[in-house]
């Protein structure tokens, strides 16, 4: 797969600048800081539509929401649907300002209001949306 990187000048307002980069060089996990160090801020990745049909888009979308995490006020719960679907039974049969324990994404129990669990939920859709509407447009691409 191939990725468009937006970049920025740390300390000028220039235009954007535009590379092109393969996985091998996103997965080294020096890109940052080698960015950094040239004096460059990494502003977006940006996938180029290198899939050849809808099911491999389908296939990468499904593991992006998967792997979905939201983090609010430093605690960090996993967003993919089912998440969502328990979020959303829980929420249903709390009452304002009830608590809930919570297992965490990294397996910390947590005590959760109903407010907070429905801002989790609001968020954890959101992100889900923007997903789904990054992949629709890949698929304009095919």
């Amino acid at each position: 797969m191939e990725y468009n990187i937006y970049l920025k000048e740390k300390e000028e307002s220039h235009d954007n600048l535009l590379f092109t980069v393969n996985d091998d060089s996103i997965n080294n996990g020096n890109f940052e800081n080698e960015l950094n160090n040239l004096g460059l801020l990494l502003e977006e990745v940006k996938i180029v539509s290198s899939y050849k049909n809808i099911e491999d888009l389908n296939k990468q979308r499904e593991i992006e929401v998967n792997n979905l995490v939201i983090e609010i006020d430093a605690v960090s719960l996993d967003g993919d649907e089912e998440s969502q679907t328990r979020m959303s039974r829980a929420i249903s049969v709390l009452s304002e300002g009830e608590t809930i324990i919570w297992i965490d994404a990294s397996g910390v129990p947590q005590e959760l209001t109903k407010e907070q669990l429905q801002a989790f939920l609001k968020v954890a859709g959101k992100k889900q949306t923007e997903i789904f509407i990054k992949y629709s447009e890949l698929k304009g691409e095919l």
